[in-house]
């Protein structure tokens, strides 16, 4: 059987996604601070871009969580997207389908950018650093040495099940079904901006989210899709007749004002006449991802996962040990003692929402 291959090129904006910015000869420009803080624009095809080699890639796991990533969870969801995106441009009303598609789309792109997904492999590498060593070292002390080199073997299979175990919890928050639905029932709009004089612009945060700090008030979703075309969801349909009101030069002001200034490494346009407006507001603004948020509210932040195997050690762990430990000694048995561990890997149950 053909073993699968880890993909190594990870895209974090999809090709199809940053074709709409490309031109005749099928280039869009990337504008990135390669040297100091100088901003220098370089023209590229889609494919030479918005991608890092193993950006999905985890220290410590084999190459299948990339591949799991990248082609059963990204993959997917990019190719259902570009669809709903032809759909909506050629000015039709996306299907049920499509909304869904194009709803986890928006989602993905809140959460499979550079900075978020390192966010996420600081979870997993703080349990190991801030649990798994204690644990291990707890178990070594309530056994006989003559024990201790099971306990190692069996701590080894237990980390990695830990991680595993938290990782599947990671994509399973990727893939956003409290959230998605929500999103799914916005009211929608595609605004051409086509008589602004400037186009839009996009970046490595592409999704600007905007939520009144008062519970139960507006939350708007936007999002380029193209130099002339931006998306925008609502919460209330009173918002998208007024953006139609606004002029769309001022529209497109604002838009890139927040794309630049919210960006982290990489912005992209179908040319370089903004130079000077990047170069003047590129990642100044700093205020910290929502996904920080839907992490802590899913219990997949350190603290939660540190309080959850602490309870599991303390109350079960390491009484089934001392208990295997026990029997091993009472039968005099000649086979070394095989000790399998399991993780308690909990998360909290939230009820999401666009507000909270």
């Amino acid at each position: 059987m053909m073993q699968k291959q880890e993909p190594l090129r990870h895209h974090f904006l999809p090709v199809f996604f940053l074709k709409k910015w490309a031109g005749t000869d099928g280039r869009l420009v990337e504008f990135s601070k390669p040297y100091k803080n100088i901003v220098r624009p370089r023209r590229t095809h889609p494919k030479g871009t918005g991608f890092i080699d193993r950006l999905y890639a985890i220290e410590g796991f084999a190459g299948e969580l990339s591949y799991e990533v990248e082609r059963s969870f990204l993959s997917p969801v990019d190719s259902r997207a570009s669809t709903a995106l032809e759909a909506m441009v050629a000015g039709n009303q996306p299907s049920p389908a499509e909304r869904d598609a194009w709803a986890r789309f928006m989602m993905s792109l809140l959460m499979r950018m550079p900075t978020e997904i390192n966010l996420l492999k600081g979870v997993v590498q703080d349990i190991d650093r801030r649990i798994a060593g204690g644990i291990g070292q707890m178990l070594l002390r309530h056994v006989p040495v003559d024990y201790h080199g099971a306990i190692e073997q069996a701590f080894v299979e237990y980390k990695r099940e830990a991680q595993e175990r938290l990782t599947q919890n990671i994509m399973r928050v990727l893939s956003s079904d409290d959230i998605v639905p929500l999103i799914s029932a916005m009211h929608w709009d595609l605004i051409d901006l086509a008589a602004s004089p400037n186009e839009l612009l996009v970046s490595d945060r592409p999704v600007i989210v905007h939520r009144d700090a008062l519970p139960g008030s507006e939350t708007t979703i936007a999002l380029p899709v193209g130099p002339r075309n931006l998306f925008v969801a609502a919460t209330k349909p009173g918002l998208l007749a007024e953006l139609r009101r606004v002029p769309p030069k001022k529209i497109t002001s604002s838009v890139n004002a927040d794309i630049v200034a919210g960006a982290s490494r990489l912005i992209y346009g179908n040319n370089d006449r903004q130079l000077a407006f990047i170069q003047n507001r590129m990642g100044t603004n700093n205020e910290p991802s929502i996904v920080a948020t839907i992490l802590f509210n899913a219990g997949l932040d350190v603290a939660h996962y540190t309080e959850t195997i602490a309870s599991f050690e303390d109350d079960d762990l390491r009484n089934r040990v001392v208990a295997a430990i026990t029997e091993h000694q009472h039968h005099d048995a000649v086979q070394p003692l095989d000790l399998r561990l399991a993780p308690a890997l909990s998360t909290r149950s939230s009820n999401k929402s666009l507000d909270d």
